[in-house]
């Protein structure tokens, strides 16, 4: 039994109440599945300590991602408005 429980985790999962860290990542991890970036970098922003250390790479890299996807869609509405100022 002692190396079963050694071998599985159990953590919480889903739109958890709560501060501490299962509770967080578990938000964190719902808001990717719905599709949502923006509010899984917010959530998981807000850890702290050790489990601040192991996401900050994730974290710097959805941030990165967040950024570009800000500067194509700035692109994208640039070239549809002067596309229909020419056209217009």
């Amino acid at each position: 039994m002692r190396r079963l429980l050694d071998a599985v985790t159990i953590r919480p999962v889903g739109q958890v109440e709560g501060d501490d860290v299962g509770a967080v990542v578990a938000r964190g991890e719902q808001r990717l599945a719905e599709g949502d970036l923006a509010a899984a970098v917010d959530e998981l922003g807000g850890l702290e300590g050790a489990a601040a250390e192991v996401a900050a790479d994730w974290l710097e890299t959805a941030k990165s991602r967040l950024g570009a996807q800000e500067s194509v869609s700035a692109i994208v509405g640039l070239l549809v408005d002067r596309t229909f100022a020419a056209d217009g």
